[in-house]
């Protein structure tokens, strides 16, 4: 089952980036991103698997993290990984910065 959630999660990235791959061009209005960067539009449609919550982007540790269950997911080459095992629980000392 896990496997399946980690392909529909890159069907999901490559259809969000494929559009942008299709225009880029020196078009005004293309927003194309360098190659394995997280796309921020991603958060619209992601939420925390557990408990289904919006997910936070940490730029600085490359990690979607869950506010209310207070678990960072990492970011793989610009892909989400929110596999629940994979996922690592934050510290007391990261949840007040």
């Amino acid at each position: 089952m896990m496997l399946s959630l980690r392909r529909s999660l890159k069907i999901v990235w490559y259809a969000l980036n494929s559009r942008q791959a299709i225009h880029c061009s020196p078009v005004p209005f293309c927003e194309c991103k360098p190659p394995n960067q997280f796309d921020v539009k991603m958060l619209d449609i992601l939420v925390c698997p557990l408990s289904k919550k919006p997910l936070r982007y940490d730029a600085e540790n490359e990690e979607l993290v869950c506010e209310e269950l207070q678990v960072a997911y990492p970011i793989t080459d610009g892909i989400p990984n929110l596999v629940p095992t994979d996922a690592r629980m934050l510290n007391p000392k990261q949840q007040e910065q």
